[in-house]
Order: C-alpha cells, then sequence, then structure tokens
C-alpha cells in the first residue's frame, strides 16, 4: 500500500462512488475552477489530480483544455471516464512523475487527504511536472492536525501560514496567493477551505 493512498479513505470513496457523482454540479465549478480556469492558456494541458467523479475534468474539457485525469479509486475513475470519454488513470499521487508536461495541476479535495509528512516529497514531483510557469491549485480544509472525519476520511488539516511555509519551502515554486471559501462537504459539516496557488518558476 502506498504512504499516501490510505486504504480506508479509499474505501469509503469506492462505496461512496455513486452519491458523489449525483453532487456532480456544473455550479461547483464556482469559486476555485473558474479562477484556475481564466489562468490557463488557450488549449492548456491540465492534470486533475484525485477527479473523483470527472466533474471538474469535464468543465476543463468543454473549456478546450487537454484534460489529463488521475484518481486513486478505481471506481470514480470509472465515473470519470465514462463523463470524459478517455482514459483515465488509477493511481495513487505519488505515481505522477511527469516532467514538464502541465500548463496545470488542479488538485481539488486531493491533496488534504495526503499525510503531512509525505507533502514535501509530493509536492517537489507536482512542482517537476508542472512546465516552467505553470499553476497548481490546490484546496485544504482549515484546521490543525490529522484525523478522520465521521466516516473514516483521513485528512490532513492546515492553518493557512502552515500550508504557505510548505508550499514555499518547495524548490522551483512560488506562492502566487490563495483563495478561500466556506462550504458544506459530504458529511454535512461546514468547512473554510483554502485554495494555494504556486507557480513553477518560469526559469525552473
Amino acid at each position: 500500500m502506498s504512504a499516501i493512498a490510505d486504504r480506508q479513505t479509499l474505501d469509503v470513496y469506492s462505496k461512496e462512488a455513486a452519491s458523489y457523482a449525483t453532487r456532480d454540479r456544473k455550479e461547483r465549478a464556482d469559486g476555485f475552477l473558474d479562477p484556475f480556469i481564466a489562468m490557463m492558456p488557450a488549449g492548456a494541458v491540465v492534470l486533475d489530480l484525485g477527479c473523483g467523479a470527472g466533474w471538474a475534468a469535464s468543465v476543463m474539457q468543454e473549456r478546450g483544455f487537454d484534460v489529463h485525469a488521475l484518481d486513486a479509486t478505481s471506481e470514480m475513475a470509472a465515473l470519470a471516464q465514462t463523463k470524459l470519454k478517455r482514459t483515465v488513470r488509477v493511481a495513487s499521487f505519488e505515481s505522477v512523475d511527469d516532467v514538464a508536461a502541465f500548463d496545470g495541476i488542479w488538485a481539488s479535495g486531493a491533496l488534504l487527504h495526503v499525510p503531512k509528512a509525505e507533502m514535501p516529497a509530493l509536492l517537489a514531483k507536482l512542482s517537476r511536472a508542472l512546465k516552467p510557469g505553470g499553476l497548481l491549485l490546490a484546496t485544504f480544509k482549515s484546521g490543525e492536525g490529522e484525523a478522520r472525519d465521521k466516516i473514516g476520511r483521513f485528512y490532513s488539516y492546515y492553518a493557512l501560514a502552515e500550508l504557505e511555509r510548505l508550499f514555499g519551502a518547495v524548490p522551483g515554486l512560488a506562492i502566487e496567493g490563495h483563495l478561500q471559501s466556506t462550504g458544506t462537504d459530504f458529511t454535512g459539516n461546514v468547512n473554510t477551505v483554502y485554495a494555494l496557488k504556486a507557480r513553477r518558476n518560469a526559469t525552473a
């Protein structure tokens, strides 16, 4: 088992894949995805990391992007593949070993499941996968420490300053700021969510 892919968390997503797909609404693009899309060049090559049922990937595909989707749960990947009409890779996040391949990496609701000890190495991998000048947007729930929610999913919670230190320590990656929203998650909890924006240096 991968050090990043928590088995209990994956089992929850496998079991609830169809239910997650019913929350697949275009209006969810408002908030974080639309600003991300606006920062991409025309025809951008984008990695949707932890694509779930493919709601964001489908929006980006409709905007003319070349979307490469990956999810660690085969049930989610199958739903996304049906939606996108292209292969969705089933793999853990640390399997990303591309170099200078993507104009953008969209990691919404993905890296927040990664243990904090694994984050520096994973962020370095994602930075290398970006083209020079490419953008990473990743979302996290506000809080402290690591814990499981009431349905068993593993989360790493962060204060904004902690995220800024984490991203700021990645060689070749420069923080461009963050977006913030409040929303209700799958369990009904209301959360503050940060979306960190970081760009690979143009000369990296």
